[in-house]
């Protein structure tokens, strides 16, 4: 799956924040990218997508995502980059809709 550019730039700010630490790096892989400093990973971006995939053919609950109240529903919190949160967190709100 291309990268969007968008993706490319918030992949490049991340790093960039973290270069005090030492020589950061990202690399794409598990379609994220993984956030290296030398040759230890310590860090994922990753997007949603993989999720959806997997509450395709699973429960959410299988996966520690359901929500407490309603099992049906699954809940998965990631890095925002756009202006909504200010750089915060997101919680996105994921239903199972069997296919007609």
């Amino acid at each position: 799956m291309p990268v969007s550019n968008q993706e490319k730039e918030f992949v490049t700010y991340v790093v960039d924040l973290m270069q005090s630490i030492g020589p950061v790096r990202a690399k794409a892989m598990f379609g994220g990218h993984g956030i290296f400093l030398e040759r230890l990973m310590f860090g994922l971006i990753a997007a949603p997508l993989s999720h959806y995939n997997a509450l395709r053919v699973s429960e959410p609950e299988e996966w520690g995502l359901a929500g407490k109240e309603n099992k049906t529903k699954a809940y998965v919190q990631c890095l925002d980059a756009a202006s909504y949160t200010d750089g915060g967190t997101a919680i996105l709100e994921v239903n199972k809709v069997d296919a007609p």
